[in-house]
Order: C-alpha cells, then structure tokens, then sequence
C-alpha cells in the first residue's frame, strides 16, 4: 500500500470507532471496521506487499482513517457512514490480500469481513457499483493475472 498511514493512527482510529460500537445502528459493521482496522495495523507490512488491484481502496481507506482519527462525529448516523465507507475498502483489499495468499485460509478477520460483505445486501455481483466491480470482477482477475505472471517468471528461472 502506497498510502501507509502510522501504525498509531490506524489504532486510534479503531479505538475511536470501538467507542462507537455501544451507539451504532449497525454495531457488527462497526465492529468488523475496528476489527480489520487492527487487523491492517498488526499486518501492514505484509498488506503493503501484497496490494496492487485495490491501491484506490487502499488510498481511499488511508483518507478516511485520517478523517476518524481528526474529526469523527458523535453522530450515530455519520458514524456508520464513516465505518460503511471504511468496511468497502477494507473488504477489497482483504480479499485481494486472501487471494494473493493461494492456499493460506483468511485469517479469521479477514474471512469475517468478506462474509458480511457478500451476505449483508449492501453490495451484489453486478449492482452496478464501482466497490462491488472491484470486489467481485476486478480484484479477481488482476490476482489471475499476477498469478500466471510469477508462473511465468518461476517457469523461466527453471529453464
């Protein structure tokens, strides 16, 4: 991820929303947000090497932990707002990050956040949003790509 944000940061980002958690409509997207923030936090040198397809989330979600972190609103409505924003970018770049690992399962983060973004019914397969053509289309086939590639190089060192 080109768009690192301070370990410290993005933890005082998921404490901030972690306060939110008690006030929110949603409290499971609120929790997954803080969850996957501290996931991103714990990781971050290992998400900053495997992602490339999700760079705009990855930029996108740098912005708006450095929104939390600087002005985050007590108003429950704003909040989720924030944390359904935060949860798109972290949902592509998980799973970017899960497809890029092969055989690896997600962590149980990881597989937590995909689940409730392809069972909530905010984001379907071709609804026509930008995040779900990224999650579902995009992302998928850039990894393919980026697999066959290192097949390639791989099969070229051997030769």
């Amino acid at each position: 991820m080109q768009h690192r944000v301070q370990k410290s940061v993005i933890l005082t980002a998921a404490n901030c929303l972690k306060d939110a958690i008690p006030h929110a409509p949603d409290r499971e997207l609120v929790s997954l947000c803080v969850q996957g923030l501290e996931e991103i936090a714990q990781h971050q040198d290992e998400y900053s090497r495997l992602i490339s397809a999700s760079e705009p989330f990855a930029q996108h979600l740098a912005e708006g932990i450095k929104m939390i972190c600087d002005d985050f609103s007590q108003n429950p409505a704003e909040q989720h707002d924030a944390a359904f924003v935060l949860l798109e970018d972290l949902a592509i770049i998980m799973r970017e990050a899960v497809l890029l690992r092969g055989n690896k399962p997600p962590t149980p983060v990881q597989y937590n956040i995909m689940r409730y973004f392809e069972s909530c019914g905010y984001w379907m397969f071709n609804d026509g949003t930008l995040v779900s053509d990224y999650y579902y289309t995009r992302v998928p086939i850039h990894v393919m790509k980026t697999l066959i590639e290192r097949q390639e190089e791989l099969q070229e060192k051997s030769d």
